[in-house]
């Protein structure tokens, strides 16, 4: 997936992030309003708005320097909920396209 990335993110398309995982953590921030506020609620008190924003700073964190097949460090409870969350609501193509997205399950999968 990252050779096919980044054939197709070239210097043609310098908007997206250099990496699938780094592409998935500009969405994950852009929306990051809407995708707090909706894990929260999904999770019926469980996570609050602060608890909610920590997790999705973490899996962006995480995304920033992770790279596809590569192992994941240690993620919290509160991370490994928000990763599943984000991957369970993101529409492809309309949010992403098919490599970040499968650059996110990835992720998901690795740290479950």
């Amino acid at each position: 997936g990252e050779a096919l990335w980044k054939e197709y993110t070239s210097e043609s398309r310098p908007w997206l992030g250099d990496t699938p995982s780094r592409e998935v953590a500009l969405y994950l921030m852009r929306n990051r309003e809407e995708i707090t506020a909706a894990a929260a609620a999904a999770s019926n008190a469980e996570l609050s708005s602060d608890d909610a924003d920590e997790a999705l700073r973490e899996v962006v964190h995480l995304l920033v320097d992770w790279k596809m097949g590569e192992g994941v460090p240690t993620v919290s409870e509160n991370g490994r909920t928000m990763a599943r969350f984000a991957s369970e609501g993101i529409e492809v193509p309309r949010d992403m396209g098919m490599v970040p997205a499968l650059a996110l399950w990835e992720l998901v999968l690795s740290i479950l």
